[in-house]
């Protein structure tokens, strides 16, 4: 970029505690996960949206779809093969999608767009059977999370509470930016390709 610039994507859950914990997590993890699920969906739009639906630019594929599939991207998955979208519902002019990607390893399972209700969540699922979730996660704003752990017949629930995580998407020094951001603008060329991707196969 020229004159010294710095280009910044607002993915601000990526300052948040669980986002680091969860990236590390499926890092270190990676051979024995064979399930990853999210869900972020909304009841309703609000009618001075931006969010049109006439093309990928206004889109709720582009707009939500973006967090589940940059935490992947940033977690080190090629989403570029075998990914697909497909169309569950429609509230008026907007859409419900599941999208998923099927190994012989791994199943990633994201659904997104507009439904009854909200949800914003993460789950993954071990080799042993082993299933970890935590909501809100794709989130902001301070406030109460849910982490919990079913293992051998048994749920454990924690309560979390993070901080305001724009306050530390902000707040980073100039240098800290300019340091990472030749491997952010990799991660942002791969996550908008693989958003482009689905987008062609429901013709966005």
């Amino acid at each position: 970029i020229k004159n010294n610039s710095i280009f910044i994507e607002m993915f601000m859950y990526l300052e948040n505690f669980s986002s680091k914990y969860f990236l590390s997590l499926i890092r270190q993890k990676y051979m024995k996960i064979i399930s990853l699920s999210f869900s972020f969906t909304i009841p309703s739009v609000p009618s001075n949206t931006f969010r049109k639906e006439t093309s990928f630019c206004d889109s709720l594929l582009l707009d939500i779809g973006c967090y589940p599939i940059s935490f992947l991207t940033y977690a080190g998955f090629d989403l570029l093969e075998d990914i697909k979208i497909l169309k569950i519902s429609e509230n008026g002019i907007y859409p419900l999608y599941r999208i998923s990607k099927i190994s012989s390893t791994k199943n990633i399972d994201i659904i997104i767009g507009c439904d009854s209700q909200y949800s914003n969540n993460i789950k993954l699922i071990f080799d042993n059977g082993t299933e970890i979730s935590y909501a809100p996660f794709f989130y902001g704003r301070s406030m109460s999370r849910e982490f919990s752990i079913i293992s051998h017949n048994q749920t454990k629930i924690k309560k979390f509470y993070e901080e305001n995580s724009f306050v530390g998407l902000f707040t980073r020094s100039r240098d800290s930016w300019i340091d990472d951001q030749n491997s952010r603008f990799l991660n942002m060329s791969r996550t908008i390709q693989t958003l482009s991707k689905l987008a062609s196969q429901i013709n966005l």
